[in-house]
């Protein structure tokens, strides 16, 4: 038996998921040459349950909608076929980027799963520290210069976990690299991908050393 839904959040819908449904891509590389976005009030088919977090929403026969159970009602087929022909095409709004982000950050970074979110407080401490290093901000930083700040602080943060727990797991050494690395990319227009990788390859090299402990010494001057 069919069933049919309404859209009624569409910052619930994932827009850049690798999905292919009936052959075609469920994402909005494909919703882009019919210049579609989700809208609320959009009405379609549900076909398909990928998983319980995402359903996956016909619109037309071009274009299928992956969208968490949060972000849609169930309707009658006769509210659909009445409403059916009132879908609007229009582009993303923010909402549905961040929505986007987060869980495409999930599904890329699974050693980040279940654990705390330091950003805020790694953001303050980088400020002091960017104030101390720039003299209250009267001498210019340049790019290197905040590759060294994100690796050189990520691996500070890193021997301290080691020392309080004892160990440094693998996931937690990733977890902690990859938070640092989103502050710098959230506020440093510059930090782009490449410089990410670049910063994560470097923490994870000077961590596993021996002399870590020295070179984040050295570099803050302790």
């Amino acid at each position: 038996m069919k069933q049919y839904a309404e859209i009624t959040d569409k910052g619930e819908c994932y827009s850049s998921l690798s999905l292919c449904i009936e052959g075609v891509n469920a994402n909005a590389t494909e919703w882009s040459k019919h210049n579609f976005y989700p809208q609320n009030g959009m009405v379609g088919e549900i076909v398909e349950i990928y998983n319980p977090y995402t359903y996956i929403l016909k619109i037309q026969d071009t274009i299928y909608v992956p969208i968490s159970p949060k972000g849609f009602k169930k309707i009658s087929e006769t509210e659909f076929n009445r409403r059916v022909s009132n879908n609007s095409y229009t582009g993303m709004d923010e909402k549905q980027q961040r929505i986007n982000r987060d869980y495409n950050n999930t599904i890329s970074r699974p050693y980040s799963l279940g654990k705390p979110n330091y950003k805020d407080t790694f953001w303050h401490d980088i400020v002091n520290n960017i104030t101390i290093r720039t003299d209250n901000y009267t001498k210019p930083m340049f790019m290197p210069q905040l590759i060294d700040e994100c690796v050189m602080y990520a691996c500070d943060i890193c021997l301290e976990f080691k020392k309080k727990a004892g160990t440094l797991p693998n996931d937690w050494l990733k977890h902690i690299s990859s938070q640092v690395c989103d502050v710098f990319d959230e506020h440093f227009e510059e930090f782009t991908d490449y410089e990410r990788d670049d910063c994560m390859n470097r923490i994870e090299r000077i961590i596993n050393s021996s002399s870590a402990e020295l070179m984040v010494d050295i570099y803050y001057k302790r």
